[in-house]
């Protein structure tokens, strides 16, 4: 009787075991990450793998170092407390910059403000997906103000995915900018092996066919966003419109209060602006999305009424 009882426990600890959450600071983890000019895969592009190579103490906290993607050894330390769900950074690439920031916070509700050195975002929704058989959050941010975003150097829209961290690099947003440069994740590692996602996360990332993702002269994988929207004016008077960077054959507008739920849900036709005006009747803070109904491209904001 007891060889049974002991399979039994054996078989529900490897379950444990298997369905553990991915931590950001698992010294196992690995990230790919193809770096280019914004625009054009071709020009200056080029792949670095993102990995821990050690630990370290600093100001009395213990610490991951975070190789650095230019070569110079570390950019990073990064620290996780999974008891207040954040994880902290010191980013070293720059000079004198020895202030512990929080890198990711995986307690913000759709609303709230994250702030960095260079932008305030606030999260536009929030998702759900499964990895290694447990659910993670998935966060979009959608920049409120971005000092240097118009010429390239300020993040604009992004993902988080709890425990992968930004679809743009391990450090992004903090360490996000270079000179109209983007940023993309295409594969993640951990445990040595790529945990796949129950669905995508964004428009291309799966961990599993994004891995394979190529780029080249003649070959363009992933449809990187460098247009936004806007609403002018912004609160909302009876003229105010979302701008669209251009026209599109067939939109789809949904409008959501802070409580999720669903105030206005209207489809257009080859329109670029998009009367919002009389859409809301309660004063408040709205959130946008347009979705292009033949690409699925999303583009997403908020406003006040």
């Amino acid at each position: 009787m007891k060889k049974p009882l002991l399979l039994a426990l054996l078989f529900l600890i490897s379950l444990s075991s298997f369905g553990q959450k991915i931590k950001f600071s698992d010294s196992t983890n690995q990230w790919k990450v193809f770096y280019h000019y914004c625009g054009d895969n071709r020009l200056g592009s080029s792949w670095t793998l993102h990995s821990y190579i050690g630990d370290t103490e600093y100001h009395g906290m213990k610490y991951k170092i975070l190789s650095d993607a230019y070569g110079s050894g570390f950019n990073s330390f990064i620290r996780e407390d999974t008891i207040i769900k954040k994880v902290f950074t010191i980013s070293l690439i720059h000079d004198n910059d020895t202030i512990e920031k929080v890198l990711y916070d995986y307690t913000l509700n759709v609303g709230d403000t994250f702030k960095t050195a260079v932008s305030v975002h606030y999260v536009s929704s929030i998702d759900s997906v499964i990895i290694n058989s447990k659910w993670h959050k998935i966060f979009d941010f959608f920049p409120v103000s971005c000092s240097g975003c118009s010429t390239g150097w300020g993040p604009r829209e992004y993902i988080v995915i709890e425990g992968i961290g930004s679809l743009n690099s391990p450090v992004f947003p903090i360490d996000a900018i270079g000179f109209e440069g983007c940023i993309t994740l295409t594969c993640f590692n951990n445990q040595g092996s790529t945990p796949s996602l129950s669905h995508l996360a964004g428009s291309y990332f799966n961990n599993t066919s994004s891995c394979g993702l190529t780029f080249g002269e003649d070959v363009k994988n992933i449809n990187f966003q460098t247009e936004i929207a806007f609403v002018t004016p912004n609160p909302i008077i009876e003229s105010s419109k979302i701008q669209l960077p251009h026209s599109i054959p067939s939109i789809t507008l949904t409008i959501t209060n802070t409580l999720g739920q669903i105030v206005a849900q209207i489809p257009f036709q080859n329109k670029q602006e998009l009367p919002i005006g009389d859409l809301v009747k309660s004063p408040g803070i709205y959130f946008y999305r347009v979705k292009d109904n033949g690409s699925g491209e999303i583009f997403s904001g908020k406003f006040v009424y």
